[in-house]
């Protein structure tokens, strides 16, 4: 179960699709603060859909820019290089569309 939390944070970090509670929450259950406590209805599912992709994280790395801002960076297996995140492209993005939090902001 730990492989599919870090999963699910890895894509946090493309997609911003946790919540800030959902985050710690993730975090303490890693920590086995909350190994009693069953996990959201809404973290399961989007750790299913994870699964039923067999999506696993790219390698990521944050990158300065010219101004000193860090940007996030993943490997892109089809062209060997680093491509900004905000490129990254995977069918289970589609899929997660309807969880985004913040378009509902």
């Amino acid at each position: 179960m730990r492989f599919e939390y870090l999963n699910l944070l890895a894509l946090n970090n493309i997609t911003q699709i946790l919540t800030f509670d959902e985050r710690v929450f993730i975090r303490k259950k890693l920590m086995g603060k909350l190994q009693e406590v069953k996990s959201p209805d809404r973290i399961i599912k989007l750790m299913t859909i994870i699964k039923s992709y067999n999506w696993e994280r790219p390698t990521m790395e944050y990158r300065e820019n010219e101004y000193g801002d860090k940007i996030l960076f993943y490997y892109d297996e089809e062209t060997e290089s680093f491509k900004n995140i905000n490129t990254y492209k995977h069918p289970i993005l589609e899929e997660l569309k309807p969880f985004n939090i913040t378009e509902k902001l």
